[in-house]
This record gives structure tokens, C-alpha cells and sequence, in this order.
């Protein structure tokens, strides 16, 4: 079966987790009054806080459908209007999955 965007970025996050990551770095999903989403995903302290990311930009076909990807300061960060969520986590996702020998191994939900 495959897994959500949103179970997977829980995954990764917690196989982040190591007693000490998670009290400076973690995950931020906030709305913004465009409207849409703010999502941001720190990377210092993972394997991948160097590993370069070509910003992403979508055509923008209204005033809420938007999307813009990025990495600055060590940091993902996605910003897309208000059905735009799972898509800009997959970008992350799919960054991700790109620059890892084999498959990311994130702990199941149960």
C-alpha cells in the first residue's frame, strides 16, 4: 500500500528524532492568510542540510493555487495555496528520496 505524504513526513520526522534533534530542529505546518499553507522543515542535523534543491515554482492559475519550494538557511521551505498541502510535502518527499541510496525506512504508524 502506498503511504501518504503526510504519514511519510511523520516517519521522517521521527526517524530524525534522537533525543536531541527534535528539542532545536523540526517540522512547521502553518496556514497563511493568502490563503494556503507555510510549510517548513529544518535540516541542520540530517544528512541532507547540504544537499543543494532547485527552487520550484507553479504557474499560478488563480489567486489560490500557487506554489513555491525552496531551501534557505539550511531549512525546506514550501508555501502553496489552501489545496496545495500534500503536494508541496511530495516535494519534499521526492527531494528526498532522490538523494538516499534505497529506500527511506520510516518507522510504520500503529
Amino acid at each position: 500500500m502506498n503511504q501518504s505524504n503526510s504519514d511519510w513526513l511523520a516517519g521522517w520526522y521521527r526517524g530524525q528524532c534522537n533525543g536531541e534533534w527534535e528539542h532545536s530542529y523540526g517540522v512547521s505546518i502553518e496556514t497563511t492568510d493568502n490563503p494556503g499553507w507555510s510549510l517548513k522543515i529544518d535540516l541542520r542535523g540530517t544528512p541532507f542540510e547540504d544537499v543543494p534543491f532547485e527552487k520550484r515554482e507553479s504557474n499560478i492559475e488563480s489567486e489560490t493555487d500557487w506554489l513555491v519550494c525552496l531551501t534557505q538557511d539550511k531549512t525546506f521551505q514550501a508555501y502553496g495555496g489552501p489545496s496545495r498541502l500534500s503536494e508541496m510535502i511530495g516535494v519534499f518527499r521526492d527531494w528526498i528520496e532522490d538523494h538516499v541510496s534505497g529506500p527511506i525506512k520510516t518507522p510504520s504508524a500503529t
